[in-house]
Formats: structure tokens, sequence, C-alpha cells
């Protein structure tokens, strides 16, 4: 994941650091895709619907996440 992603900056955020702040990446490189995504969704005000909404790409994209 690119540390200057829009996702890794917002997981940082989440985590109460500033956007630029690496200390954490090597927790967040840990994470796994799931907390991932509901620490970016947190972070932009939707909580409680990372599972619906991976639910909803893989039926749109016909992937598995």
């Amino acid at each position: 994941m690119d540390i200057n992603s829009i996702v890794v900056r917002a997981i940082r955020q989440n985590l109460e650091l500033e956007p630029d702040d690496t200390s954490k990446d090597g927790r967040i490189a840990t994470m796994s895709r799931h907390e991932q995504l509901e620490r970016f969704l947190a972070w932009n005000g939707i909580i409680g619907y990372s599972s619906s909404i991976r639910h909803a790409i893989e039926e749109i994209y016909g992937i598995k996440l």
C-alpha cells in the first residue's frame, strides 16, 4: 500500500496521528484489509457499514474481497 495513499492517510488520522506521521505504518501494514476498510470508512464518517459495503462491492464487481 502506498504510504501516501488517501487510505493510509485516513487510517493514520483514525489512529489519532497526523496524516504524514509514518510511526504506525508497520501496524497499519499488518491490519487485515477488513480493519483497514473499517478504519478508512470510520474516519470518513461511515460507521457500521463496512460489511454491507464490502458485500455490495463483491456483488457489483463480481469479486471476492
